[in-house]
């Protein structure tokens, strides 16, 4: 017997709604050696980046990419600024701090 509309309705947003977790929850699927895609633009994800940061002490390898990201400071460049655990990839520039910047332009440099 087919779900009455309601009752679809809250299977389909209870199923939507358990897919969500902690930006630190989602951070220990990074593994070291993935590449982590920051989008572009004003879709940065903030809580997500300082989840990351915040492991770098377990993680090495870890490749970071985006587009224009419009932040003052990204923290996976200012907790790591040796690059031992991150590497920026060079689309990632923008309004961001001056050792942001300087790590970004340091690792797109020959």
């Amino acid at each position: 017997m087919p779900l009455s509309k309601d009752r679809e309705d809250n299977v389909i947003k209870g199923s939507y709604e358990n897919k969500f977790v902690t930006p630190e929850v989602a951070a220990k699927a990074v593994q070291s050696g993935d590449w982590v895609d920051y989008g572009f633009g004003a879709g940065f994800p903030e809580l997500m980046d300082k989840a990351i940061a915040a492991r770098k002490e377990e993680l090495k390898d870890v490749k970071i990419c985006g587009g224009l990201v419009i932040r003052p400071c990204i923290e996976v460049v200012e907790c790591d600024s040796e690059q031992s655990a991150f590497h920026i990839t060079a689309g990632t520039s923008a309004t961001m701090s001056a050792s942001s910047r300087a790590a970004v332009w340091w690792n797109s440099s020959p």
